[in-house]
């Protein structure tokens, strides 16, 4: 990486969101407080930021963090504020590809402060609501605007009802994500004053909000922080906490399937100065979920070096030709994968591939044997593996079919034996030789032409 590139900034700020504000196609930055900016200028290989820019709106309070979201479907996203004055503040975006613009701020009702704040649609209904964690729970918006311009939220509600519900009463984030597949956003909370990171399975319905009682899972001391993302490929989301108090990052894997919220025991990564903040991302490029951990005065980036495996196999053998088959087998999930193998002469794609399943090749009936490699496979999650594979080759065997003999000869009586073997396509006969016997009786006339008789022989493979 090169070195930081410096941005004035108030000394006070603890918390930054990015996002595009105007819609060039640019990150910008904005910061805790009153949606203070800084515009994204940067060219290709200067990164560049406009100097800090505070909002237009006059306002005696700002905001403990951000989250940056289009909360009325207009194309623009707003900024939306947790706030310790017992709401959340929502700056409506007005801005221009040339100029950022927060024409209007609103506010609403929490009852209590928050601190952290996250975005999704909780209730399927394809807008996104608000989930903020407070000093004594979690408390939800539900998004009821009707139109561009027209932001309104229904009655905060609070989840759980009961104050002492988390652990040890600290806590310090908040995260939402789709833990078990079953379409709905879970929520996942840092306990900071303890050793554990709390999950409430949502079990929304459109128009209604609501969440299954929470369940704890062991991290190390004091989750000052929790992100949420798929680490090892297979698709479902794992759960990483950043411990303050223990120094360490815990990695905690899904095993949750659709209605059933269940994670592996923690795996703790050391850092060397205490974390306060975790974010998950590939860095390099490889297909793999690195994480990045931040400290008071440095940023801890941990490259994942597992390895994603995978295994190809082929159907047959055939006798002379047969429809060919590949079948992946994954590593990260039921699929569906993209296969993209060489069958010796050009490289050949297959889509909506599931482990296990077979697959027919590009090019059939297949007449010959024919070795296929793997070139690339696209797991589920989008990340692309070009190696590592635990078995990268396949082939399809085609055996060729027997020989028909014709033997002529004048018998009167006894017994007739025949020998037969292999003959390739040079008329040699093989090594794999075998005799077939087999008693015919057959009856010669007078004046009559010799019978001609087909003996099929067994060369012991396929071709029987």
């Amino acid at each position: 990486m090169s070195k930081p590139t410096p941005l004035t900034i108030p000394n006070t700020t603890q918390s930054s969101t990015i996002g595009d504000l105007n819609g060039d196609g640019k990150i910008d930055i904005i910061l805790q407080g009153r949606a203070t900016y800084l515009k994204n200028n940067s060219k290709i290989d200067t990164v560049l930021f406009s100097s800090m820019t505070q909002n237009n709106i006059n306002t005696n309070f700002g905001s403990n963090e951000y989250a940056i979201i289009d909360l009325d479907n207009d194309g623009k996203p707003e900024a939306v504020g947790a706030s310790a004055f017992n709401n959340i503040m929502v700056y409506r975006n007005n801005s221009t590809v040339a100029d950022i613009n927060f024409s209007e701020l609103l506010t609403f009702d929490t009852v209590v402060s928050s601190y952290n704040i996250c975005v999704g649609d909780l209730d399927g209904d394809n807008k996104p609501d608000v989930a903020l964690y407070t000093s004594s729970n979690i408390s939800v918006l539900r998004n009821t605007s009707s139109a561009p311009g027209q932001i309104s939220f229904a009655p905060v509600v609070s989840f759980p009802k009961t104050p002492d519900v988390f652990n040890y009463g600290a806590r310090y984030a908040i995260a939402m994500e789709d833990l078990d597949g079953d379409g709905l956003k879970d929520l996942a909370v840092s306990n900071g004053g303890g050793y554990t990171v709390s999950v409430l399975k949502n079990t929304s319905t459109i128009g209604t909000i609501n969440f299954a009682p929470k369940i704890d899972f062991t991290t190390g001391f004091s989750p000052y922080s929790v992100s949420i993302g798929d680490i090892d490929g297979d698709g479902k989301p794992e759960l990483v906490s950043a411990n303050q108090g223990s120094y360490s990052i815990s990695i905690l894997r899904n095993l949750c399937t659709p209605g059933t919220i269940s994670f592996a025991p923690k795996t703790d990564v050391t850092v060397e100065q205490q974390p306060y903040a975790v974010a998950i991302g590939d860095l390099n490029m490889d297909g793999k979920t690195d994480i990045v951990a931040a400290t008071f005065s440095t940023v801890s980036i941990l490259q994942q070096t597992s390895t994603t495996k995978g295994s190809l196999y082929a159907n047959g053998p055939f006798c002379g030709a047969g429809n060919g088959q590949l079948t992946f087998l994954g590593a990260a999930g039921n699929g569906p994968y993209t296969v993209v193998y060489n069958d010796g002469i050009t490289n050949r794609t297959a889509i909506n591939v599931f482990s296990g399943v077979p697959f027919n090749v590009a090019s059939s009936p297949i007449s010959s044997t024919t070795t296929y490699r793997l070139v690339s496979v696209t797991n589920p999650n989008n990340s692309v593996q070009t190696t590592d594979f635990d078995i990268d080759t396949a082939t399809i065997t085609v055996q060729s079919p027997p020989a028909n003999i014709n033997v002529t000869d004048n018998y009167t009586s006894g017994n007739y034996l025949i020998s037969a073997g292999n003959i390739s396509a040079n008329n040699k006969i093989s090594n794999a030789t075998v005799e077939y016997k087999a008693t015919q009786s057959i009856i010669l006339l007078p004046g009559f032409s010799a019978v001609s008789n087909v003996f099929k022989a067994s060369i012991g493979n396929a071709c029987n």
